[in-house]
């Protein structure tokens, strides 16, 4: 199968501190991710795991190295096409739900649609909430809703827009574990309808669903497993579940 994520020798460094001190973040992450695959990133906190999404994703510039979605540097695009290129091939899931707080719920969850001037079927916007066993008021304040609440909607927002590659950043943290669970299963209905999934997790139960799982340490890729139990991960990972 054809790989849609290229990442070659990616480096990203931060400063910090009063003289301006160089902290690697990440060093010579080398990935290559197929087409349809569901790929998840484990590692330690601060090891780099969100910070090497979001270099993929074009969020974030990298340092060094290079990055492709489907033979496309994100880094090379006009600002123009880098937003056109996010609305109809890169979804993303964040921690922090990236609602807008003045749209409803309904509204957000339907904003790439309607930014990309794709129609829209309010049967399936609610089915899939409901789905979701979302127990909010759709057509409410969204800043009035639970963090759990918020984070559906986040993930029914990029379910709906329907990217090539949707980007998770800890997509259950918020979520009890019956919701979390059904989350989960609406992300691999995703994969098994062509969609490559990219997760970020501490959640080794959960990574261990996925097709392939990579383990960071310091910014550094040092494994990369397929088709793991949660066990080989805790073995691999040190003896740690976190």
């Amino acid at each position: 199968m054809q790989s849609i994520i290229e990442v070659q020798h990616l480096n990203k460094n931060y400063y910090y501190g009063q003289h301006s001190q160089l902290k690697p973040v990440l060093s010579n992450v080398n990935l290559s991710v197929k087409s349809g695959e569901f790929l998840s990133i484990v590692g330690p906190s601060g090891s780099g795991k969100t910070t090497l999404i979001k270099c993929i994703a074009g969020l974030l510039s990298p340092s060094g190295g290079t990055v492709a979605i489907n033979g496309t540097n994100p880094f090379q695009l006009s600002p123009r096409k880098l937003a056109q290129f996010r609305r109809t091939t890169v979804g993303m899931i964040f921690q922090q739900y990236n609602l807008v707080p003045y749209l409803s719920p309904y509204e957000n969850a339907i904003l790439p649609l309607r930014l990309a001037r794709k129609p829209i079927k309010r049967s399936r916007v609610t089915a899939l909430l409901s789905k979701m066993k979302f127990n909010g008021n759709l057509f409410g304040n969204v800043t009035d809703l639970s963090g759990g609440e918020q984070q559906k909607v986040a993930i029914a927002r990029e379910i709906l827009a329907g990217a090539s590659v949707v980007f998770a950043d800890e997509p259950t943290g918020a979520l009890d574990s019956k919701s979390g669970a059904i989350v989960m299963r609406l992300l691999q209905k995703l994969v098994q309808r062509g969609t490559t999934l990219v997760m970020v997790t501490h959640n080794l139960e959960l990574a261990a669903q996925s097709d392939r799982v990579i383990i960071l340490n310091d910014g550094r890729l040092t494994h990369s497993i397929s088709n793991p139990t949660a066990t080989d991960l805790i073995y691999l990972q040190g003896g740690t579940s976190s």
